[in-house]
């Protein structure tokens, strides 16, 4: 059973094959940045800096080599603007994160220190 009948048949209230897998394709099933690193290092993919898709709760960017090899069903739509406004789609640029993660996020994601 593909993933898109899979996902058609639930949400029709059917029964797939198995349960459909989500991770990543809304707020709600978004992983932190800080996860989808480690679980990139964990199955030995590329290290490259983890796009941030939602900078509010600094959720990751499941990618398409992540959803194949999670054997996720789901893919996110995205909007073209992030929930704080900035273009979602580029260009980005690498931001340091508090924790010392480096991320990449869209160019006009800018930060200030308050002491």
């Amino acid at each position: 059973m593909t993933s898109k009948e899979r996902f058609d048949l639930s949400i029709n209230h059917r029964q797939p094959d198995r349960m459909v897998v989500d991770f990543g394709s809304t707020a709600v099933t978004g992983m932190h940045v800080k996860e989808v690193e480690n679980i990139r290092r964990y199955y030995g993919l590329v290290d490259l800096p983890v796009r941030v898709i939602d900078p509010l709760q600094m959720l990751g960017e499941v990618d398409d080599e992540l959803i194949e090899i999670l054997g996720a069903d789901v893919v996110a739509a995205r909007g073209i603007n992030s929930s704080f406004g900035f273009f979602n789609h580029g260009p980005f640029k690498e931001y340091r994160t508090p924790w010392g993660q480096v991320v990449l996020v869209p160019e006009g994601f800018n930060t200030t220190v308050d002491e």
